[in-house]
């Protein structure tokens, strides 16, 4: 589960081992925080062998209108 100030923003079920040749994955998570700062929470649940490896968690600011690309 992935949570701003435990505001649940996300949850995955039934994770499981990267076989096919691509270990990375990718998600996007949009959402608008209540407040300028906060605490983000990435918590899960296994059994067995849970290694987990996060890399380029970013944040976007948006201003104005959100398009789309072309």
């Amino acid at each position: 589960m992935v949570s701003l100030d435990d505001v649940e923003l996300d949850r995955i079920n039934n994770v499981i081992a990267s076989t096919d040749g691509n270990p990375y994955k990718f998600r996007n998570i949009p959402f608008v925080p209540d407040f300028d700062a906060g605490v983000l929470t990435f918590q899960t649940i296994a059994a067995g062998d849970a290694t987990l490896n996060l890399d380029a968690i970013s944040f976007v600011v948006f201003v104005g209108k959100m398009r789309c690309p072309s």
